[in-house]
């Protein structure tokens, strides 16, 4: 998935802090000037949590997103 194509609602998968294991989300947010994106994940007993990324992270371009 590339930069100019990442919208909100698209599924993604990326890297969830403090584990760093790679969980599939849903972008909630981007900023108006794609400086960073939001995503929500729902964890296997259905909590939900919210992590945020910004476009230059080396974690978010290994993923295929750029800014």
């Amino acid at each position: 998935m590339i930069n100019q194509s990442l919208q909100e609602g698209d599924k993604v998968r990326l890297p969830v802090e403090p584990t760093g294991k790679e969980f599939p989300g849903t972008v909630i947010y981007i900023h108006p000037k794609r400086r960073f994106f939001r995503v929500e994940y729902v964890m296997e007993l259905g909590d939900r949590i919210r992590e945020a990324y910004v476009f230059n992270d080396t974690r978010v371009k290994a993923s295929g997103i750029r800014r």
